[in-house]
């Protein structure tokens, strides 16, 4: 197996794998210790050709706004809540997710990159979720979220 020939979502698996090895103790530690460090390389890799236009990460099993808590709908976060975590986004330095290639597509905080990219995720949200009657609430919670970030954060990063 060659680990240039796994998606990023298996890569961050064997990451994940290999480090909770490494914290256990097991007998494969030094194995895995080896692995993390081919992991790394073809992350600087996949990075180095991202800052390039030459690579597309992966979406992530889990994005990028699951991970930070956003959720809309019926069952998700109030507006007031929503709008905390989008400013969050936008302002604050983000966790990781799934790969540096996928990291680096957000930019740095209260940059353009940073803007359009929430605000491309948060349309084709929108978009996708049009498709589904059982989505309206959801809908509505994604062009309130628009609106927000376009209102307080377009000029402030990108202008």
């Amino acid at each position: 197996m060659h680990l240039k020939d796994l998606n990023d979502n298996q890569l961050l698996q064997m990451y994940l794998n290999c480090m909770d090895a490494i914290h256990a103790g097991r007998p494969t530690a030094a194995r895995a210790l080896a692995l993390v460090k081919e992991v790394n390389a073809v992350w600087e890799l996949q990075l180095t050709a991202a800052m390039d236009k030459k690579f597309k990460a992966d979406t992530p099993e889990v994005g990028l706004l699951k991970t930070v808590g956003y959720r809309v709908g019926k069952s998700g976060e109030k507006q007031q809540r929503r709008w905390e975590i989008l400013d969050m986004v936008m302002s604050q330095e983000l966790p990781f997710v799934g790969s540096p290639a996928y990291m680096y597509e957000w930019g740095d905080p209260l940059s353009c990159k940073r803007y359009r990219k929430l605000h491309r995720v948060l349309a084709s949200f929108r978009s996708g979720g049009k498709h589904f009657s059982n989505m309206e609430v959801a809908v509505e919670h994604w062009e309130q979220d628009i609106v927000h970030i376009e209102r307080n954060w377009k000029t402030r990063s990108c202008a």
